[in-house]
């Protein structure tokens, strides 16, 4: 398997991969779109800002908040989502031109906003965190939040050019951020009933959820080709499974 299979592995069950509309960094296409990359930086630069925002209010003394924003701070970072829902309707509406910028920016907000809002409810799974606290309970707070996400956000844009293949490794490790956390999420609802307090256990339940989303990608991939390739007569079953591992 060459980089570039290994690459487009990660995505190609998620990802319509086409060529012109990815981004590309020392000869490897990223494994997913400019639109999703987007929103894969997005989310994990959400994620980045929300722990140093976390670690510098424990550095202070202050409550670690581990509950969700109020209404209409959800209300908020949920506007964040549509400028993608516009660009896309209106691009594939014909109405105009879009670009890979806008595709990766439009993308961004809308990781932005996923991420800010599973922030607090992964927090809420550690025992140091205050359950009575909203998180971003006032302005200062979220806006340091949002303006550390769009940071990151911007600065991987600025630098992945020069950061040859590596770039197409940060973008698949964001992505896995994003699909971990879910998993993490969905563990903490029906498996994890205590709240976490020791390193040792957080590590455990990471990796579990990253065995957890090799296996789904593993099956998306699956799903993809035998809704794409199988049906359309291009290639044999049995090979193209084998291929896809």
């Amino acid at each position: 398997m060459t980089l570039q299979e290994l690459i487009y592995w990660f995505g190609y069950g998620l990802c319509h991969q086409l060529v012109e509309r990815s981004f590309e960094s020392g000869g490897l296409v990223f494994a997913v779109c400019a639109r999703d990359t987007g929103i894969h930086i997005g989310f994990a630069a959400a994620l980045i800002a929300a722990v140093g925002q976390f670690f510098w209010l424990r550095h202070k003394g202050r409550p670690v908040p581990g509950d969700l924003p109020t209404a209409r701070v959800v209300a908020f970072l949920l506007i964040l989502i549509a400028p993608m829902a516009l660009d896309g309707a209106s691009s594939y509406l014909g109405l105009r031109e879009t670009t890979n910028l806008i595709r990766y920016v439009t993308g961004v907000f809308t990781g932005v906003a996923c991420g800010s809002l599973l922030a607090p409810v992964l927090a809420a799974v550690s025992a140091s965190t205050d359950l009575q606290s909203k998180a971003y309970s006032n302005p200062p707070s979220l806006i340091c939040h949002l303006a550390g996400s769009l940071f990151i956000s911007l600065l991987f844009y600025l630098v992945y050019p020069y950061l040859s293949q590596l770039s197409a490794f940060i973008a698949v490790a964001a992505l896995l951020s994003m699909v971990i956390s879910l998993n993490l999420l969905i563990f903490s609802v029906t498996i994890i009933k205590l709240r976490i307090e020791r390193f040792s256990t957080w590590f455990f339940w990471s990796s579990a959820a990253l065995v957890a989303s090799l296996l789904e990608l593993a099956l998306f991939n699956l799903a993809h080709f035998l809704m794409l390739e199988v049906m359309l007569g291009t290639t044999n079953l049995f090979e193209g499974v084998i291929s896809l591992f």
